[in-house]
């Protein structure tokens, strides 16, 4: 059965769901995308990588300007992550923003092109 390293101990993906209130199958989307298995014995083994992580975290900053109309204050993206926003900015970066000081904090920002079709 496919389990899930919590802490020192294992969680089945279907408790873990549960106890998050997250269907299974994003659950294991996240787990087949963010991590890395190793199927031994009786279970599934999940690894997080820095790469893998580092994707998911570039995945999260993207999805933070998509709501936020491609404009974000680093510092509240930072906290919402638990991160420090030093950490972040090169990321932002990497991503095509611009990231500025502006009159309290870093704001990251990128210009957008949409195309809607009809």
């Amino acid at each position: 059965s496919d389990e899930v390293v919590k802490d020192k101990g294992t969680l089945r993906i279907a408790e873990f769901a549960r106890e998050h209130h997250v269907p299974g199958a994003i659950v294991q989307r996240f787990l087949d995308d963010y991590t890395t298995h190793d199927s031994g014995t009786h279970r599934v083994k999940y690894t997080k990588t820095k790469a893998l992580q580092n994707k998911l975290l570039l995945h999260a900053l993207l999805l933070a300007l998509k709501v936020d109309n491609f404009v974000v204050t680093v510092a509240d993206v930072a906290a919402a992550l638990g991160k420090p926003a030093t950490t972040l900015t090169p990321f932002f970066r990497e991503l095509g923003c611009s990231v500025a000081k502006g009159a309290a904090d870093l704001r990251a920002a990128t210009t957008t092109t949409t195309t809607t079709t009809t």
